[in-house]
């Protein structure tokens, strides 16, 4: 268990940090080498790095043997030099976090699950750390104690802020819609079956208990939002499936979330996580108008 921690001197160190999370439906490192007509790589890392954030969390990115190509864009982008971390050795699934080296963060400690679903990293601004969690749901038929092993892990970092954000495959309400046109159920339209049951019960317990709740929905409970489109043009399903979770001091550590279109190339919103505001300086006096007498 780590020490206890003024949350006013995490909020101090962290503020202005900006965290993107989102699916990339695999980054296509195949295709690197060719043109950028078909070079969907460069599209899809184009599409995310243009958002200036200092710490990236990527899911599904399918890294399998090329993980170098990554690595060595990473180093040396227009939107900065980033550290990339990953846990992505297959040709599916698999996660990867990217952390601009100017943001000077320091990773402490990186945990990966062995089914490369998720990521947790201890993170080292200045004198204050926080965790955050890159996670890939499973399928409903897929690591059936993935959350409950994720919660574990996360347990020892209780007192520190936690964030927890990527693609879940589940919701955190699992009110069933009546119908497929049914607005009931905010997160989930155009079916009536919840996503992942198991799990979005899991995750629904946490969130009305406050072990790790969903800030999107918890600051937003009447908005409608959806994360994920299928690639498939005729479905109509829609569901919030991309979630951000937090512990009571991550809450506090949040300024704002929000869900942005990407490229049509991604059938997953991306989520833009954004830390507190850093204190305003008190301006210096007007040194001509400055009565010295």
């Amino acid at each position: 268990m780590e020490n206890d921690i003024d949350s006013q001197e995490v909020n101090k160190f962290w503020a202005g940090v900006k965290i993107v999370s989102c699916n990339v439906a695999s980054l296509n490192l195949s295709t690197a080498h060719l043109d950028s007509h078909n070079n969907k790589f460069k599209t899809k890392i184009t599409s995310i790095l243009k958002n200036k954030a200092d710490i990236y969390l990527l899911q599904d990115t399918r890294l399998s043997n090329k993980s170098h190509i990554l690595k060595k864009f990473a180093l040396c982008t227009e939107w900065g030099n980033f550290d990339m971390l990953q846990n992505s050795s297959m040709n599916r699934r698999g996660v990867v976090s990217l952390i601009k080296k100017s943001a000077n963060i320091e990773v402490i400690e990186q945990i990966n699950s062995a089914d490369e679903n998720s990521m947790i990293l201890k993170l080292k601004k200045n004198d204050a750390s926080i965790v955050i969690a890159n996670v890939y749901g499973p399928t409903q038929h897929e690591s059936p104690n993935f959350l409950r092993n994720l919660k574990n892990e996360l347990t020892r970092f209780n007192n520190l802020p936690i964030i927890v954000s990527g693609d879940f495959n589940a919701i955190s309400n699992c009110t069933k819609p009546n119908n497929l046109r049914c607005t009931l159920n905010k997160d989930l339209i155009g079916t009536v079956n919840i996503p992942n049951p198991r799990n979005s019960k899991i995750i629904q317990d946490w969130h009305q208990r406050g072990i790790l709740t969903d800030i999107f929905r918890a600051r937003n409970p009447e908005k409608t939002e959806y994360s994920f489109v299928s690639f498939n043009l005729a479905s109509t399903q829609r569901s919030r499936i991309d979630l951000t979770l937090v512990n009571d001091l991550g809450t506090k550590l949040i300024k704002s979330t929000e869900y942005i279109f990407l490229p049509r190339c991604f059938d997953h919103k991306m989520q833009l996580i954004k830390l507190t505001i850093p204190e305003q300086s008190t301006p210096r006096p007007d040194m001509k108008n400055l009565d010295l007498t």
